[in-house]
């Protein structure tokens, strides 16, 4: 630990900043447009954060610590929260927080070996990847926009990330994987959190994300 950088600290608070903001914000819509925004820019960042992260520790070190500190502040901060707590809650928590674990696995291993604005572009691949799975889902093909986003997008991965024929590099497939986990978690969390208390639900997967990122830096 004595290599690491302070870049995943810095990352970390900016979305302890945001998750502060969004809970306590009224949601009208320009204020939600804003934070829209503003959690784009910080998730774009999040690339290169993670890029010169790695270069201090592991990948599976590197989750377990994002996510472990940023588990402890929300809990600390909005402990009454949990009185609240329900079975339910806490099951649903544990699945969003398995598949948040798989997709950063993708992500955080797949920047490891590609560059952080590949990784940026391949995991941006989630928009078109959901329309897919709820196409799939709902058994109903999707629109002709739809279709023509996804010709555009399979042809700037191909420019961007084919390096001999239409062989990808390890890390490309390691951030498409983590894209398609993505596109899950969306649709999952879409469908469970309708019923139950989102903002708990997203501070216990941060508690499973990280220990599950504990478990397998030990392995």
């Amino acid at each position: 630990l004595k290599r690491l950088s302070y870049f995943p600290y810095i990352q970390l608070g900016v979305m302890l900043l945001f998750l502060v903001i969004a809970y306590f914000a009224l949601m009208s819509s320009k204020k939600a447009e804003l934070l829209m925004v503003s959690v784009t820019l910080a998730w774009g960042s999040s690339y290169l954060l993670m890029k010169v992260g790695l270069n201090g520790i592991g990948p599976f070190n590197l989750i377990a610590l994002r996510f472990g500190i940023a588990f402890v502040f929300m809990t600390l901060a909005f402990l009454p929260k949990f009185r609240k707590l329900t079975r339910a809650t806490l099951l649903k928590g544990l699945l969003a927080g398995v598949i948040l674990f798989l997709l950063f696995t993708g992500m955080v291993c797949g920047v490891n070996y590609t560059t952080a604005s590949t990784a940026g572009f391949l995991t941006s691949t989630t928009v078109v990847l959901v329309p897919i799975l709820e196409s799939f889902l709902k058994r109903k093909l999707p629109e002709k926009s739809m279709v023509a986003s996804i010709c555009i997008a399979i042809c700037g991965l191909f420019l961007l990330t084919a390096t001999d024929g239409l062989a990808l590099d390890k890390g490309a497939l390691l951030c498409l994987m983590g894209a398609l986990f993505y596109a899950i978690y969306i649709i999952v969390l879409d469908k469970i959190a309708k019923k139950e208390d989102a903002f708990l639900i997203s501070i216990i997967q941060l508690g499973v994300a990280s220990a599950l990122g504990a478990v397998a830096m030990c392995l």
